[in-house]
């Protein structure tokens, strides 16, 4: 009885042509929902059925989305300690040089006529541990992300009933990594700001501060709080 009376709308849909007026597809689908005695519902209506565990999930993937998002940005304009010279100073005019993001040489120009002979390039660290640092950091805490933010679309039966535990987890080691990726910036600049205080850069008037990546790098890290404190809500909710 079913099939005939789908028949039958379905008929219907095609005697609707006459006019040149095809049916919406919106239309079409109630027409097909109907004959199998069922109803199509909005995406509002959908919402009320899910669980507050699932409600938790699905914010806590989309603050991990952000997170991700900010962090991309953070990346992308890799200014993560910044080094200017004081712009009334009567000393030569110093150029830096950054690696990831850090400033890591100095070229020093002595007087107007500017000659090899007067070109003195100076490193600021003999062994710059701070971008392998950085760049290990960064894409780590992107890993860990990104796979916490598949984790709560897609089920992995090899995974069961601790999926949702080891999307917390990851999202917890996302946070963990870029808090140290913080870290990393502010001992960059403690450290810059050692150098500029001995004999070779001492009156060169130098200033170091912390670039618009590691403000973009925060803000990322309270999204990744967030994301955590949210799985972990929903995991507990879960049991």
């Amino acid at each position: 009885m079913a099939s005939q009376k789908e028949t039958e709308q379905v008929h219907e849909c095609h005697s609707a042509r006459e006019g040149d007026v095809l049916p919406q597809p919106t239309q079409l689908l109630n027409v097909l929902l109907a004959a199998r005695g069922l109803s199509a519902r909005s995406v509002h209506e959908q919402l009320h059925e899910l669980s507050l565990a699932t409600v938790y999930c699905i914010l806590a993937a989309l603050m991990q989305c952000l997170s991700l998002a900010s962090l991309c940005v953070a990346i992308s304009l890799l200014k993560w300690v910044a080094v200017t010279q004081n712009p009334y100073t009567q000393q030569p005019k110093r150029w830096i040089s950054y690696s990831f993001g850090v400033p890591d040489e100095v070229d020093v120009f002595e007087g107007q006529n500017i000659t090899n002979s007067d070109l003195q390039k100076i490193h600021l660290f003999s062994n710059n541990i701070f971008v392998p640092l950085l760049i290990s950091t960064c894409f780590i805490s992107m890993l860990f992300g990104f796979v916490a933010f598949l984790l709560a679309f897609i089920e992995m039966e090899i995974l069961g009933k601790h999926q949702m535990a080891v999307a917390t987890f990851l999202h917890v080691s996302s946070g963990i990594f870029l808090a140290a990726l913080v870290a990393v910036c502010c001992w960059c600049l403690v450290r810059m700001n050692e150098r500029f205080r001995k004999d070779d850069l001492k009156k060169a008037e130098l200033l170091s501060y912390l670039g618009e990546s590691f403000y973009v790098a925060l803000l990322s890290l309270a999204f990744i709080i967030l994301a955590a404190a949210l799985s972990w809500w929903s995991m507990k909710l879960s049991r």
